[in-house]
């Protein structure tokens, strides 16, 4: 434990009865009641999720560690935490903070080879220049899909993207800009040339919904709907065969085979 001691401020430890594991990881964070504003799971069985604390009105990032017959609940050592996940594959986690010290946000990636080894941080948001990123996926090439907002700069609002290329964060690529009554945000990769994201509306909730872009000679194409899915601001792939979606409508979880939502896509292109 020394080593998490050194990269994890220890919060508290619960002991669960082994049979508690014959649940899923999902059923676990419903019976710790956490409020998240988002979640990601590691193909190891944790999760992390950046988490709202009602009793002090703070933001944390917390840590399920599964062991054998224990879950460990640890929080990273930073607060105002409101966006975090892991990389597909789990190599890295990319999370946002606020410093109360420059009093300035940041998006910082840390190499993830186990709970007891974290690499520290690099800060990414100052490479791209910008000011915030949320509702973001990693992919395993660490290129990071993302949602950035610039109040007095349409064209520094939307949906991005950048490429990891030797060892840096390229100029960043706008996907979708904000239109006049629609966002999108929360992306997340089906395919390299197959993205699902979710949609909301300014004016109405007309436009709310989850949809759907296919990349074609290097553009994408404009959003699909695509009815059948939880609309909700956040999702995470749960396993590599299975996306779990935090639906607006009930706030639970949603546990959906990805190969269904490749059908639905197929039966919606035909």
């Amino acid at each position: 434990m020394k080593n998490l001691i050194s990269n994890l401020f220890l919060c508290h430890l619960i002991l669960f009865p082994i049979g508690l594991f014959a649940q899923r990881t999902i059923d676990l964070i419903d019976s710790l009641h956490l409020e998240p504003y988002s979640f990601a799971f590691h193909p190891d069985g944790h999760a992390l999720i950046a988490e709202y604390s009602r009793d002090n009105d703070m933001e944390y990032l917390v840590f399920l560690i599964q062991r054998e017959n224990e879950i460990i609940i640890d929080t990273l050592p930073v607060e105002d935490v409101n966006q975090a996940t892991f990389s597909k594959g789990g190599d890295f986690i990319l999370y946002n903070f606020f410093d109360r010290i420059s009093w300035e946000s940041f998006t910082v990636k840390r190499a993830f080879n186990s709970p007891e080894n974290i690499g520290p941080p690099t800060y990414v948001s100052p490479q791209l220049g910008l000011d915030n990123m949320s509702y973001y996926f990693m992919d395993e090439d660490e290129s990071i899909y993302f949602f950035t907002y610039a109040e007095n700069d349409p064209s520094m609002t939307g949906l991005f993207y950048s490429a990891f290329e030797n060892g840096r964060y390229q100029q960043i690529q706008q996907i979708f800009a904000n239109r006049d009554n629609v966002v999108a945000y929360s992306p997340l990769l089906l395919q390299k040339d197959l993205m699902l994201f979710p949609q909301h509306g300014i004016i109405n909730e007309e436009p709310n919904g989850m949809y759907y872009a296919i990349k074609q000679e290097n553009k994408w194409s404009e959003p699909i709907k695509l009815d059948g899915l939880p609309f909700c601001h956040n999702m995470a792939y749960y396993d590599e065969n299975t996306v779990a979606f935090l639906a607006d409508q009930d706030s639970k979880f949603h546990l959906i085979p990805k190969s269904d939502i490749m059908n639905m896509i197929n039966q919606k292109n035909k």
